[in-house]
Protein backbone atom coordinates (compact mmCIF):
# COMPACT_ATOMS: atom_id res chain seq x y z
CA UNK A 1 0.00 0.00 0.00
CA UNK A 2 1.18 3.70 -0.77
CA UNK A 3 1.30 6.04 1.86
CA UNK A 4 -0.10 9.35 1.31
CA UNK A 5 -0.54 12.68 3.47
CA UNK A 6 -4.59 11.98 3.64
CA UNK A 7 -3.96 8.16 4.45
CA UNK A 8 -4.95 4.92 2.86
CA UNK A 9 -7.65 2.26 3.07
CA UNK A 10 -6.05 0.40 5.67
CA UNK A 11 -4.73 3.75 7.72
CA UNK A 12 -7.03 5.97 7.27
CA UNK A 13 -7.12 9.22 8.83
CA UNK A 14 -7.38 9.57 12.60
CA UNK A 15 -10.86 11.31 12.32
CA UNK A 16 -12.98 13.16 9.80
CA UNK A 17 -14.73 16.07 10.08
CA UNK A 18 -18.04 15.46 8.56
CA UNK A 19 -19.70 12.48 7.64
CA UNK A 20 -19.18 13.38 3.75
CA UNK A 21 -15.89 13.24 4.06
CA UNK A 22 -15.63 10.20 5.75
CA UNK A 23 -17.61 8.68 2.73
CA UNK A 24 -16.03 10.42 0.37
CA UNK A 25 -12.69 8.98 1.72
CA UNK A 26 -13.59 5.53 1.70
CA UNK A 27 -15.64 5.63 -1.30
CA UNK A 28 -12.48 6.53 -3.12
CA UNK A 29 -9.27 5.03 -1.42
CA UNK A 30 -7.94 2.33 -3.28
CA UNK A 31 -8.36 -0.81 -2.01
CA UNK A 32 -5.57 -3.26 -2.93
CA UNK A 33 -5.55 -6.56 -4.40
CA UNK A 34 -3.60 -8.26 -1.37
CA UNK A 35 -6.68 -6.73 0.56
CA UNK A 36 -9.38 -8.27 -1.23
CA UNK A 37 -7.73 -11.84 -0.89
CA UNK A 38 -6.91 -11.90 2.48
CA UNK A 39 -10.46 -10.04 2.95
CA UNK A 40 -11.61 -13.32 0.96
CA UNK A 41 -9.20 -15.62 3.02
CA UNK A 42 -9.60 -14.24 6.44
CA UNK A 43 -13.96 -14.87 6.08
CA UNK A 44 -13.16 -18.30 4.94
CA UNK A 45 -11.22 -19.07 8.11
CA UNK A 46 -13.59 -17.54 10.26
CA UNK A 47 -16.44 -19.16 8.53
CA UNK A 48 -14.43 -22.73 9.39
CA UNK A 49 -14.00 -22.08 12.75
CA UNK A 50 -17.26 -20.90 13.29
CA UNK A 51 -18.58 -24.40 11.68
CA UNK A 52 -15.87 -26.02 13.40
CA UNK A 53 -16.98 -24.85 16.90
CA UNK A 54 -20.85 -25.41 16.04
CA UNK A 55 -19.62 -29.48 15.54
CA UNK A 56 -17.55 -29.04 18.73
CA UNK A 57 -20.42 -27.54 20.91
CA UNK A 58 -23.33 -30.16 19.08
CA UNK A 59 -20.95 -32.97 19.23
CA UNK A 60 -20.32 -32.64 23.17
CA UNK A 61 -23.81 -32.18 24.12
CA UNK A 62 -24.47 -35.52 22.03
CA UNK A 63 -21.19 -37.91 23.03
CA UNK A 64 -22.41 -36.38 26.75
CA UNK A 65 -26.02 -37.84 26.47
CA UNK A 66 -26.32 -41.25 29.30
CA UNK A 67 -28.20 -42.97 26.27
CA UNK A 68 -25.61 -42.45 23.69
CA UNK A 69 -23.09 -43.25 26.49
CA UNK A 70 -24.95 -46.28 27.32
CA UNK A 71 -25.32 -47.40 23.69
CA UNK A 72 -21.43 -47.19 23.14
CA UNK A 73 -20.68 -49.78 26.09
CA UNK A 74 -23.30 -52.33 24.60
CA UNK A 75 -21.91 -51.40 20.68
CA UNK A 76 -18.56 -49.35 20.07
CA UNK A 77 -19.39 -50.25 16.57
CA UNK A 78 -21.91 -49.26 15.81
CA UNK A 79 -21.95 -45.87 18.20
CA UNK A 80 -19.13 -44.76 16.26
CA UNK A 81 -20.92 -45.06 13.16
CA UNK A 82 -24.13 -43.23 14.59
CA UNK A 83 -21.37 -40.39 15.69
CA UNK A 84 -20.07 -39.95 12.13
CA UNK A 85 -23.48 -39.63 10.89
CA UNK A 86 -24.38 -37.20 13.59
CA UNK A 87 -21.10 -34.70 13.42
CA UNK A 88 -21.80 -35.23 9.39
CA UNK A 89 -25.55 -34.17 9.55
CA UNK A 90 -24.01 -31.41 12.08
CA UNK A 91 -21.48 -29.78 9.65
CA UNK A 92 -23.64 -30.23 6.95
CA UNK A 93 -26.41 -27.62 8.46
CA UNK A 94 -23.83 -25.58 10.07
CA UNK A 95 -22.11 -25.17 6.44
CA UNK A 96 -25.30 -24.39 4.90
CA UNK A 97 -25.75 -21.58 7.25
CA UNK A 98 -23.22 -19.89 6.11
CA UNK A 99 -22.33 -19.05 2.49
CA UNK A 100 -19.12 -20.29 1.00
CA UNK A 101 -18.34 -16.44 -0.02
CA UNK A 102 -19.02 -13.43 1.78
CA UNK A 103 -19.96 -11.82 -1.81
CA UNK A 104 -18.83 -12.18 -5.16
CA UNK A 105 -15.63 -11.04 -5.72
CA UNK A 106 -17.06 -7.93 -7.77
CA UNK A 107 -18.86 -6.80 -4.72
CA UNK A 108 -16.37 -7.54 -2.06
CA UNK A 109 -15.08 -4.03 -2.28
CA UNK A 110 -18.61 -2.57 -1.31
CA UNK A 111 -18.06 -5.13 1.63
CA UNK A 112 -14.77 -3.78 2.93
CA UNK A 113 -16.24 -0.80 2.08
CA UNK A 114 -18.84 -0.27 4.16
CA UNK A 115 -17.39 -2.11 7.02
CA UNK A 116 -14.33 0.72 7.15
CA UNK A 117 -17.28 3.81 7.07
CA UNK A 118 -18.79 1.61 9.34
CA UNK A 119 -15.84 1.57 12.06
CA UNK A 120 -14.86 5.04 11.59
CA UNK A 121 -18.12 6.60 12.01
CA UNK A 122 -17.56 6.87 15.69
CA UNK A 123 -15.06 9.29 14.72
CA UNK A 124 -17.03 11.92 13.68
CA UNK A 125 -17.85 15.04 15.56
CA UNK A 126 -21.53 14.33 16.35
CA UNK A 127 -24.15 11.83 16.36
CA UNK A 128 -26.14 13.27 13.69
CA UNK A 129 -23.40 12.57 11.60
CA UNK A 130 -22.86 9.36 12.88
CA UNK A 131 -26.41 8.13 12.06
CA UNK A 132 -26.38 9.68 8.58
CA UNK A 133 -23.21 7.63 7.89
CA UNK A 134 -24.64 4.11 9.07
CA UNK A 135 -27.89 4.95 6.88
CA UNK A 136 -25.89 5.58 4.11
CA UNK A 137 -25.83 3.21 1.60
CA UNK A 138 -22.42 2.45 -0.59
CA UNK A 139 -22.26 2.92 -4.53
CA UNK A 140 -24.36 0.25 -6.05
CA UNK A 141 -25.85 -0.91 -2.85
CA UNK A 142 -29.34 -1.44 -1.51
CA UNK A 143 -28.20 -1.68 1.94
CA UNK A 144 -27.60 0.86 4.69
CA UNK A 145 -24.31 0.22 6.16
CA UNK A 146 -24.95 -1.68 9.34
CA UNK A 147 -27.07 -4.05 7.13
CA UNK A 148 -23.97 -4.90 4.79
CA UNK A 149 -21.68 -5.03 8.28
CA UNK A 150 -23.91 -6.94 10.01
CA UNK A 151 -25.84 -9.68 7.43
CA UNK A 152 -21.28 -10.13 6.56
CA UNK A 153 -20.45 -10.27 9.89
CA UNK A 154 -17.36 -8.40 9.34
CA UNK A 155 -16.68 -7.18 12.64
CA UNK A 156 -16.11 -10.86 13.05
CA UNK A 157 -13.24 -10.94 10.97
CA UNK A 158 -12.25 -8.40 8.59
CA UNK A 159 -9.82 -6.73 10.85
CA UNK A 160 -7.41 -9.65 10.19
CA UNK A 161 -7.60 -8.77 6.31
CA UNK A 162 -6.52 -5.44 6.97
CA UNK A 163 -2.35 -6.00 6.27
CA UNK A 164 -0.29 -5.84 3.24
CA UNK A 165 1.01 -9.47 4.52
CA UNK A 166 0.13 -12.41 2.78
CA UNK A 167 -2.65 -13.49 5.22
CA UNK A 168 -3.09 -17.26 3.40
CA UNK A 169 0.63 -17.62 3.95
CA UNK A 170 1.01 -16.57 7.61
CA UNK A 171 -1.88 -18.81 7.99
CA UNK A 172 0.09 -21.22 6.34
CA UNK A 173 3.37 -20.83 8.21
CA UNK A 174 1.17 -20.96 11.59
CA UNK A 175 0.21 -24.46 11.08
CA UNK A 176 3.01 -25.83 9.84
CA UNK A 177 5.08 -24.35 12.94
CA UNK A 178 2.37 -25.73 14.60
CA UNK A 179 2.54 -29.31 13.76
CA UNK A 180 6.21 -29.34 14.11
CA UNK A 181 5.86 -28.35 17.81
CA UNK A 182 3.13 -30.97 18.43
CA UNK A 183 5.54 -33.37 16.63
CA UNK A 184 8.41 -32.41 19.10
CA UNK A 185 6.54 -33.05 22.04
CA UNK A 186 6.90 -31.44 25.78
Amino acid sequence: MTESATGSFAFPPRSFGSAQELIDFFESAPISDRILSNADHAYRKWREDQINEEVRAAYDVYGNDPKIVAGARENPINSEREARIFVNKVRREADAKRPVRVIDQHRLRNVLRAHQIWAYSGTLPTEDEEREVLEYKTQGSDFTIVQVVESNSTREWLERALTDSDLAAVDAMNRVAQALEEQAGP
